[in-house]
């Protein structure tokens, strides 16, 4: 990588859409769709980031895994917009437990209403300046400064090891691969688990959306 893993200025004027994300460098560009590949009508803010690797972008994503509370499931019912949901956060939060558990969920319990808590794994400590900052918040604003729910395994649990997971080494080089597993995505955790049952087959489709300039019609084209 001759700019270290930095984009060259010129694969980034010819990219400012995929370029805004987070995990795009030198060493992970070969994971997202170039913007020319499938170039689409941006009217307002709208960065379609795609991928089409197997895994697809569970492979790039960011980890963070925070759960919604009653605020969201009962926003549109008190702001009156949109429709209400037909769910509410007791019916879900069964299922959330079930993902974190399989996934491997760190943080800590904070218990703060609009954040519920979860199925954690040991979560990662604050530094000193990070106490230091959530000491002060609290004290004059009474705002919460708290370690972040990421889908990382801090410390494996048996459903972990049966994945073939193991510890998170917090190398900071999780985009290029995660031969330890310590981090959640489809090709580390799910597609091996699925494996083991005997009946998976994978068959890697890409789907496009081609909007018309009319914005009337939408044609959904399959490309094997």
């Amino acid at each position: 990588m001759p700019y270290r893993g930095h984009i060259a200025r010129e694969q980034r004027k010819k990219n400012p859409l995929i370029s805004k994300a987070a995990g795009y460098a030198a060493d992970t560009a070969h994971f997202f769709i170039e913007d020319a590949d499938h170039p689409y009508v941006q009217e307002k803010p709208f960065d379609w980031i795609r991928g089409y690797q197997v895994g697809g972008k569970s492979l790039t994503w960011g980890r963070a895994c925070q759960r919604w509370s009653d605020f969201e499931f009962s926003a549109p019912q008190r702001y009156g917009y949109a429709v209400d949901w037909p769910i509410r956060y007791d019916d879900v939060a069964p299922w959330y437990s079930h993902v974190e558990r399989f996934i491997g969920v760190c943080g800590i319990k904070e218990g703060i209403e609009s954040m519920p808590d979860g199925e954690f794994l040991p979560g990662y400590e604050l530094n000193c300046v990070e106490q230091h900052i959530k000491d002060v918040l609290w004290k004059k604003f009474k705002r919460h400064y708290v370690s972040g729910r990421w889908a990382h395994i801090t410390q494996p649990q048996e459903i972990h090891t049966q994945q073939g997971r193991g510890q998170c080494q917090n190398r900071n080089l999780c985009m290029r691969g995660r031969p330890y597993g310590g981090y959640f995505s489809s090709v580390t955790s799910t597609l091996p688990w699925a494996q083991k049952t005997g009946n998976l087959t994978v068959a890697p489709i890409r789907w496009c959306i081609l909007l018309s300039t009319t914005k009337k019609k939408v044609a959904l084209r399959a490309y094997a």
